[in-house]
């Protein structure tokens, strides 16, 4: 069994360094780093892949790609423990995005996003700049995007 999950674990790792969604080739991140803005989004607990990708990936990647201010590049499910009827469980999920706006405005088209399309409050929100900064769930984000 734990040879298994070591498996599966690596082949999720493997998985995500390998895009999820076919990237727009209208969407052109920036390649002056300062104006990129890496961003993890880790829902808890997590659900399938597939529900993932369609409940949650799909529809923020519409909205970043429509409003020209990023796209998401990946995600990604880490299982957990069987529980006691031996049905999988999931741990977190991760949407993996690429902000190619690193104005407050694109960070606002995002927070619009997350609630729009009923991402739980306790979605974590990791900023992957310098440095990097981590918010718990949707409303220190929101709190975050006020005082810039």
């Amino acid at each position: 069994m734990k040879k298994a999950l070591l498996i599966v674990i690596l082949v999720i790792i493997f998985m995500s360094l390998f895009s999820f969604f076919k990237k727009d080739p209208s969407v052109t991140p920036s390649k002056d780093s300062s104006e990129s803005n890496f961003i993890i989004l880790t829902i808890t607990p997590g659900v399938e892949p597939a529900e993932r990708e369609s409940k949650y990936g799909n529809p923020i990647n519409t909205l970043l790609q429509e409003k020209t201010v990023g796209e998401v590049t990946g995600g990604g499910t880490m299982l957990g423990e069987p529980d006691k009827d031996n049905k999988q469980t999931f741990e977190f999920s991760d949407i993996e995005i690429e902000m190619t706006s690193h104005s407050k405005d694109g960070l606002k088209i995002l927070l619009n996003g997350l609630r729009e399309n009923n991402f739980p409050e306790n979605t974590e929100i990791m900023l992957w700049d310098s440095p990097q900064t981590k918010f718990s769930n949707i409303t220190s984000f929101n709190n975050y995007l006020e005082t810039i």
